[in-house]
């Protein structure tokens, strides 16, 4: 069988260590079989007329249009038309849980499009004295451009700033009452990955992490500014006077589970984490239709959760090229797992065909199951279960139990 070759356009560790420790050989050129690309290349491998379009031996680690789900204007559209549909079947994920007021369905904050829906929500900032609203450029990451405002002369002024922009901004109703841990708040980062959207699978990987503000919390009008108490990115957190070098403001998710056990109880810790689940299958719902098919595409995406106290889970974005930098010795340890239990899922057996061989399969990136999937749990397959994303929620009165 001839030696697998890769393609990196970038010095990333934790991808070419598991490479190189696979006898895999690196290659600048067209010759690649498995190509770790940044989302622009891959976005141009698809295009009308492209030269450069993977072949049946080739596999790229993102899909065609991964920014229906990534890009976060697109996500929160796609989510408005899937609670649509499903608003139109009467569906029981629409129907609100009577502890927290919120359905299952509702775990994307209250967001406006600017500018073009700016004079609604000029009409939310005046009926709204309380709860700010978080400013985010939609194709931004690492916390850039993020503002938070709670009044209308901050919106105009903000405005103002934008009158020469074509930036397309997010207004999203701010989660004011976090889940707090040491007075500190929090987010969560938790990978998924897919091998297809059509029929779709997926899995979750077990050790999601937090990652936590310096900062204690507090929505006092002269802290709103302050990203060291709000913003939850390790980019912008390393810069903070209390920033942690040696464990990097992180906590295993297992960490987070006994502590909400503690407060909340085992059955609590059991209910978040299926709307946890629910939130990661109904959001790649809600753009499968929107996804071209591709043999050679897979993913890893990075979710980013917030929980509120009511442990309510709140999807904040999802990222099409998670942070692979190691900022830790366990964070080292914990990606380049990761990377090597991506490789054992996506790489078919007999990988690549061996020269002159036909393969006429339907799919270059693998889609069977493994027996060896790592620390990957299987999250959704849609090829066993077409029904899989409506089954089995054991916490949402009327839904489907599996059997």
């Amino acid at each position: 069988m001839p030696p697998v070759k890769y393609r990196i356009d970038c010095e990333k560790y934790a991808v070419i260590s598991n490479f190189e420790k696979r006898g895999w050989q690196r290659t600048s050129g067209n010759d690649w079989n498995i190509y770790w690309a940044p989302v622009a290349v891959v976005q141009r491998m698809f295009t009308i007329g492209s030269k450069s379009r993977p072949t049946d031996t080739q596999i790229v680690n993102h899909f065609p249009n991964h920014y229906e789900l990534t890009r976060k204007d697109l996500i929160v559209r796609n989510m408005r038309k899937y609670r649509r549909d499903l608003e139109a079947k009467n569906s029981i994920f629409c129907r609100p849980d009577p502890e927290t007021g919120e359905s299952y369905i509702d775990f994307m904050p209250l967001t406006y499009l600017l500018p073009s829906e700016s004079t609604m929500f000029a009409e939310e900032l005046k009926g709204n004295k309380k709860t700010p609203f978080i400013l985010k450029p939609a194709g931004s990451a690492q916390g850039r451009g993020i503002e938070l405002i709670s009044r209308m002369a901050q919106f105009k002024k903000w405005q103002a700033s934008q009158a020469n922009s074509r930036t397309i901004y997010l207004a999203s109703r701010y989660i004011n009452r976090p889940l707090l841990v040491g007075n500190k708040k929090f987010d969560i980062r938790m990978y998924v990955l897919v091998t297809s959207y059509s029929p779709l699978k997926a899995y979750i990987y077990q050790h999601a992490f937090c990652r936590f503000c310096t900062v204690e919390y507090s929505l006092d009008p002269g802290d709103l500014s302050n990203p060291f108490v709000h913003l939850t990115n390790v980019a912008v957190q390393k810069h903070g006077e209390a920033y942690n070098s040696r464990h990097g403001g992180k906590w295993d998710i297992d960490n987070l589970k006994l502590y909400i056990s503690a407060h909340y109880g085992y059955e609590a810790v059991n209910k978040c984490f299926e709307k946890i689940l629910f939130t990661l299958i109904h959001s790649l719902k809600a753009v499968q239709s929107s996804m071209v098919f591709s043999k050679s595409s897979f993913e890893c995406y990075g979710y980013d959760i917030l929980i509120d106290e009511r442990l309510h889970p709140w999807l904040l974005e999802v990222n099409a090229s998670p942070s692979l930098t190691c900022s830790t010795d366990a964070d080292r340890l914990m990606k380049c797992k990761l990377l090597d239990d991506v490789l054992k899922i996506i790489i078919p057996r007999n990988f690549p065909p061996s020269e002159g061989s036909s393969n006429n399969a339907r799919r270059t990136v693998n889609v069977e199951d493994v027996d060896d999937t790592g620390d990957f749990h299987l999250l959704i397959d849609e090829f066993k279960n077409p029904n899989a994303a409506n089954e089995g929620w054991v916490y949402c009165p009327g839904a489907l139990l599996n059997k």
